[in-house]
């Protein structure tokens, strides 16, 4: 970020900075050797950080001035006395886009066509119709849930959700004819019907439109998702009539599909019959048959009476999804051992368990229609850990055919996602089927990657899923290479090992001796690795240590804390396999004081698990029935080599509540205890390595390095302790601390432009890597603010060096750039909020147009690789000395002077005045009605205005280069996707109201939500993967809206009649009252900002349910 502003003129007149002018006391002296930017910190006589001044503030060629005002970073007055002050100044730095490694043009959520599916599922489904082919992702917090694609894999159009459900992608896909139906994660119970051509979805059945006699009644299992309604194929007749869909039950122990016959578009579907049936898929032949994918077979099903018949009987080992062509051949994805789902002991299903029954086939199959096998795609068993074939598959998911007569097929797997095309020749028997094109990606929701060994930085994990990709900038090209591990991710239920039961995925390569280890997070997968860190992992769970060998990650030793690991299982309750693991309690078993800690617990001494429970979201970190705390810490080193733990390999111990373990590079662990639960940091000194190489840890070696809490990042050669804004000696004394501001732009309000101050730090979500820097500047970190800001600092010394990106709020989107250009310059946009991962690295290597020198960003949710220039240009200062004298110049006076703050041109960051009350005058004939003061809050000002027909309203919203478009075609769901207006009432009727103006179908709208109303089939339920907000009534108003747009502003005029607003009109009539202006992306898709009026808060634009509530923090509307 380069700032141009006219420091010297702007700090004259506060009296900060000038041109040298012999003075001494008080003021740094220092020459910049070019136009550039410079920082200055001061440190005691101990050495000890006192003040960082300024950073990252340009200046001009020449010897300036700056003087210091005598106060430490919280604005207390030092002591006069020797000082020392030091710095460092640089050319301009750019942040330049070099290529990507997933699928898409552009590879990011460019509007409607650019980007590939969705962020928290990979491909579950896929339909073919005419000359397009439809993918789906079942679950989408942020990319497309359902996309269309043309034949050669160029997306036509993209939907983030189906109609009135957020989050909700499409799981499955149907087609009757032309026509095309889909449903999302099962426990949505409802089917739509999605127009091939647009993507606009209607609504035509939920499970509660069904008989209550022809529905299973039992009660729900106590897990997040749960099965539910899954449609599985469709029919229409030889003369384009009789179009039927078929929908399987997935929950309850009577089997039924639904049949239901098809009215116009849009229109809800009719039952006509219910089979007693529970098939995975259903396909018709040409001869009119339909062949049905049941649970360890192919059967003809009589459609009318849901007889099966035998086709297939044996080969299969667990049929998913099936399908046909024009040759009569019969398709099936064949999963098996590690497949989607099993029925549970008591008749339930849950969502994504593992499916045991018979051998691992991991194949598509295909068969003739008399059931004799022809061909299998794939290698049998699957893609295995190592180097990935990209013949081979895991968890194959749904097929289809498209109008070429080539297969396409989705799998569940993340690592990686992946959508891959076959040709199918005419003769299975003389020619195999052949791979002719492959789509990888998208990230996960804040996803990101990592240079794995800066020795090779063509090597690229993917830090979420652990996939290593080969990337070369030199032609754009990318290849998903190997798969060192397999993760065993619990929120996805993958990969599950009662004998190696941790978490996660390998990382970033720890060089020692000549070898290459490694670590895994160790929390529940999907929110562990959301928060990656390439030294510090996850404690809720056991942190696995291995190395890379070859292609694979070989586990050898594992620390933790299982007490907080029960916080994961408890946080999931998704699966029937025991909580904790049966190895480590089996080992726990063996201890003497035993007895007494299953008697702590309530258990019997031969218990086969441990208490568990429901844990309800936002509760605390502890579960009810803790593991006991004298045998919470836990050690596992592999004795024998067989990567598996065993009972005597486990050593138990007393320790502290810690959340975090960070390696060093001799792989001694260090655990930070918050204040709240003892404080203080651990060490763990690793002893050696056993027989066979593994690294060994002994309880004995435990030491506590500091009472004082701070958390570690990273752990220098000499055992300095780095976190977010300080480094700590190897005795856990503060060596320099860094001012970081830990709120943003959702709780900074209208001083939320303090984010662009030069050198303000604002609201840090993980460090992102360390590397060493030019010359005699030593290690440069990187971190990463949630607000989509990149900061850099030296390590060993706490210098700012420069911000790179822009806030969200103020940048331009990143997902607006049109096309992906190798060297395009990244400085003026933003990564995003809640764009949590990437990774900062120095190349050692040259190679695949890496550099070797060159500092490279990877990841940051768009599978990106970004090259940081000028970053080899910063320089140290000579420093010197600087005497603080009492009485000279801005020695004690006034408050503390920010010269960032100064140069920014913006006044310090303080708390949000709140406004008074807003005076709404009585409306006098044939003069203006919005003659009063309004109200003014960022770019929008809105006038009110009343009389005995209603409320009248005037929004004007300026510097919107995209004026007042939203492209949702929900209008539910409007207020998540582009510009609107928005006004919050506390009727003293109808309690709180919200009205929410903005554009639909090309239209301008009124939504009017009811927060306290009666709950009512128009409600609405807004839920994301972490929360959940019910609207009890959710309307579309009659209600005329004027709209006039210009290029870069609009203003949106109309009158809320009194009535809707639930008010009997007065004079001198106060109302709780809130106003709001959003602002779009210029796509029209996504929401970039949200203004508020009193309380000045921008609100949450990536998580549906926080956007649906209503504010708590009311201002007043007073009628004159």
């Amino acid at each position: 970020m380069n700032y141009r502003s006219p420091l010297v003129a702007l700090l004259l007149l506060l009296g900060g900075v000038h041109r040298a002018r012999g003075e001494k006391e008080n003021a740094i002296v220092f020459t910049m050797p070019h136009d550039g930017w410079a920082t200055v910190a001061i440190d005691d006589a101990n050495g000890r950080r006192v003040r960082n001044l300024f950073g990252d503030l340009h200046f001009t060629k020449g010897e300036h001035a700056v003087e210091w005002d005598g106060r430490d970073d919280d604005g207390n007055p030092v002591p006069p006395g020797d000082y020392r002050w030091l710095g460092l100044h640089r050319d301009a730095m750019h942040a330049l886009y070099r290529g990507s490694f997933q699928y898409g043009n552009p590879p990011w959520l460019y509007g409607s066509t650019g980007g590939w599916l969705a962020d928290h599922s990979s491909a579950t489904a896929v339909a073919a119709v005419g000359d397009r082919v439809l993918l789906g992702s079942n679950e989408a917090e942020d990319g497309h849930g359902l996309v269309s694609s043309d034949l050669d894999g160029h997306k036509q159009w993209g939907v983030r959700w189906l109609a009135k459900r957020a989050w909700a992608g499409a799981e499955a896909l149907a087609v009757v004819g032309e026509r095309v139906f889909a449903n999302s994660y099962l426990e949505q119970n409802a089917v739509w019907e999605v127009d091939p051509v647009t993507g606009k979805s209607w609504l035509v059945m939920e499970k509660t439109d069904l008989p209550s006699d022809q529905t299973n009644t039992e009660p729900r299992p106590p897990c997040t998702f749960a099965p539910g309604l899954r449609v599985i194929g469709g029919h229409q007749g030889a003369d384009g009539t009789n179009g039927e869909l078929y929908v399987v039950d997935l929950f309850g122990k009577i089997p039924r599909t639904y049949v239901f016959s098809l009215g116009k578009s849009g229109e809800k579907l009719k039952l006509q019959r219910v089979l007693p049936v529970r098939p995975w898929g259903v396909a018709w032949l040409p001869d009119g048959r339909c062949v049905a994918a049941l649970e360890n077979s192919i059967a003809v099903l009589d459609t009318s009476t849901g007889e099966t018949k035998p086709l297939v009987s044996d080969g299969l080992s667990a049929p998913y999804a099936i399908a046909t062509d024009a040759k009569g051949r019969i398709y099936v994805s064949d999963q098996g051992n590690t497949g989607m789902h099993r029925f549970t002991s008591d008749g339930q299903m849950p969502w994504r368990a593992l499916r045991l029954n018979g051998e691992s086939s991991q194949q598509i199959k295909i068969f003739d229609a008399k059931g004799r096998q022809l061909r299998a795609i794939g290698l049998k068993g699957g893609r295995q850990p190592g180097h990935i074939d990209p013949n081979s598959f895991w968890q194959p998911g749904g097929i289809a055919v498209d109008a070429r007569g080539r297969l396409w097929v989705t799998e569940f797997t993340t690592s990686p996602k992946r959508v891959s095309v076959w040709e199918i020749p005419n003769d299975l028997a003389a020619t195999a089927p052949k791979l002719t094109q492959q789509f990888l990606g998208p990230a996960m929701y804040g996803g990101g990657a990592a240079m794995i060994d800066p020795t090779q930085p063509w090597r690229v994990i993917d830090t979420n899923y652990g996939v290593i990709f080969d990337v070369n900038l030199t032609n754009g090209s990318y290849q998903a290479t190997d798969l060192p591990w397999r993760a065993y991710d619990s929120w996805k239920e993958h990969a599950y090992q009662p004998d190696l039961p941790f978490m996660g995925t390998p990382g970033v390569v720890f060089p020692l001796d000549g070898r290459r280890f490694t670590a895994c997070q160790g929390g529940y997968g999907h929110g562990a690795q959301a928060h990656w860190e390439p030294e510090q992992f996850n404690g809720t769970g056991p942190v696995m240590i291995g190395e890379y060998k070859d292609d694979k990650f070989v586990p050898e030793a594992a620390i933790g804390n299982l007490r907080t690991w029960m916080r994961n299982r408890e946080l999931e309750c998704r699966r029937e396999e025991q909580w904790m693991p049966p190895v480590i309690l089996e080992a726990a078993r063996k201890l003497p004081a035993w007895p007494k800690y299953a008697a702590q617990m309530h258990i019997a001494t031969d218990a086969s698990d441990v208490p568990h429970s429901i844990h309800p979201r936002n509760s605390g970190i502890w579960i009810a029935n803790p593991w006991p705390k004298e045998i919470s810490g836990f050690l596992w080193t592999d004795a024998n080599g067989d990567g598996r733990v065993q009972t005597d390999e486990i050593q138990f111990h007393e320790i502290p509540d810690a959340e975090t373990v960070t390696l060093d590079h001799q792989l001694n662990a260090y655990m930070p205890v918050r204040k709240e639960h003892g404080g203080g940091v651990y060490r763990l000194q690793r002893s050696g390595f056993n027989a066979i190489g593994a690294p060994v840890y002994k309880w004995d070696n435990l030491t506590k390095v500091t009472d004082d809490s701070f958390n570690v990042d990273q752990v220098g050669d000499d055992g300095s302790m780095l976190s977010f804004g300080a480094l700590h000696s190897a005795q856990g004394k503060l060596l320099w601390s860094y001012p970081i501001n830990p709120k943003g732009l959702r709780e900074l309000g209208p001083a939320k432009r303090a984010v662009t101050y030069p050198g303000h730090v604002f609201r840090i979500n993980s460090m992102q890597g360390v590397a060493q820097g030019p010359g005699d500047l030593g290690p440069v970190y990187m971190l990463h603010s949630v607000d989509g800001m990149s900061y850099f600092l030296t390590r060993n010394d706490g210098l700012f060096i420069a911000t790179m990106f822009r806030p969200y709020a103020f940048g331009d989107n990143w997902d607006t750039i049109p096309e992906a250009k190798a060297g395009m310059e990244l400085d003026r946009y933003t990564v995003g909020e809640e764009c949590f991962n990437g990774h900062f690295a120095r190349a050692e290597a040259t190679g695949q147009g890496f550099e070797k020198g060159h500092y490279y960003l990877l990841g940051m949710g768009r599978s990106a690789v970004v090259e940081l220039t000028g970053l080899n240009s910063v320089q140290r200062f000579s420093g010197g000395t600087l005497k603080l004298v009492a009485g000279v110049g801005l020695f004690g006076k006034g408050g503390r002077l920010d010269p960032g703050a100064a140069a920014a041109q913006i006044a310090s960051t303080g708390d949000h005045p709140k406004p008074g009350p807003l005076i709404a005058p009585s409306v006098i004939p044939k003069t203006d009605a919005f003659r009063g003061e309004p109200a003014q809050f960022a770019s929008a000002t809105v006038w009110p205005a009343w009389d005995k027909r209603g409320l009248h309203l005037k929004w004007s919203v300026t510097g919107d280069d995209s004026p007042f478009i939203n492209n949702e075609p929900d209008w539910t769901l409007a207020f998540t996707t582009g510009d609107a207006a928005d006004l919050q009432i506390k009727s003293p009727t109808l309690g709180r109201c919200r009205f929410v103006i903005t554009m639909n179908a090309g239209q301008p709208v009124v939504v009017r939500l009811r927060y306290d109303a009666a709950d009512s089939s128009q409600g609405v339920t807004y839920k994301s993967g972490v929360a959940e907000t019910r609207v009890p009534l959710v309307e579309k108003l009659s209600i005329p809206v004027g709209v006039r747009r210009t290029k870069d502003s609009y203003n949106v005029q109309l009158t809320l009649p009194w009535d809707l607003l639930g008010i009997d009109p007065k004079p001198g009539l106060s109302v709780p009252f809130e106003l709001g202006a959003f602002y779009s992306d210029p796509t029209g898709h996504k929401t970039a900002i949200r203004e508020y009026w009193h309380s000045g808060v921008s609100g949450m634009v990536s998580d549906v349910p926080t956007e649906a509530r209503p504010t708590d923090d009311w201002g007043t509307l007073q009628l004159q």
